[in-house]
């Protein structure tokens, strides 16, 4: 995928088959043919659902990103909220290696793309390991009027991968 054809996905208003068409073609992303419900806070969501996954080879491991959207209740500002907002889906999350969210409004130009990662490894003596650090969160706010620039050039690098992506590159891109 070009670069223009990345900031062009990322300054239009978020569009869910755009979105999973993006992924597919830059990560080989499966969508489930039915989304699965995520059962979160209603307060501020109008639903939640894991779109697919993304499965990725990592030396001898497979390591997984999960893939959500969330949409969000009119009241809420997507420009805010940036920890609020990603810890709605921590439950669901905390268990994998990371995850691509997408939080968005039908109503709203701007939608927020988050990144979340917490990683499990191996020590130096090959002994499975959870690393417990904080989450790593990287996120933008996206669509019109928005810039799009750092979004846009992190995941055109991505893409420049061609199907060889590993976890660490996409680390290394955020």
């Amino acid at each position: 995928m070009e670069k223009n054809q990345i900031l062009h996905l990322f300054q239009e208003r978020y569009n869910s088959l755009k979105w999973k068409n993006f992924l597919a073609e830059i990560f080989n992303a499966e969508f489930y043919t039915q989304p699965i419900t995520l059962n979160i806070n209603t307060e501020i969501t109008e639903s939640a659902v894991q779109l697919g996954q993304i499965i990725l080879p990592e030396n001898e491991l497979s390591r997984e990103i999960a893939v959500y959207e969330v949409q969000l209740k009119p009241h809420i500002t997507i420009e805010r909220n940036r920890i609020g907002l990603r810890n709605l889906l921590r439950n669901y999350w905390k268990n994998i290696d990371a995850a691509f969210i997408v939080y968005h409004q039908p109503d709203s130009p701007k939608w927020r793309f988050t990144y979340v990662s917490e990683l499990t490894g191996f020590d130096t003596e090959g002994n499975f390991q959870k690393i417990q650090t904080e989450p790593k969160r990287f996120t933008y706010v996206l669509g019109e009027e928005e810039n799009v620039r750092t979004a846009t050039e992190r995941f055109t690098l991505l893409a420049q991968k061609a199907n060889n992506i590993t976890l660490n590159d996409i680390k290394d891109a955020f």
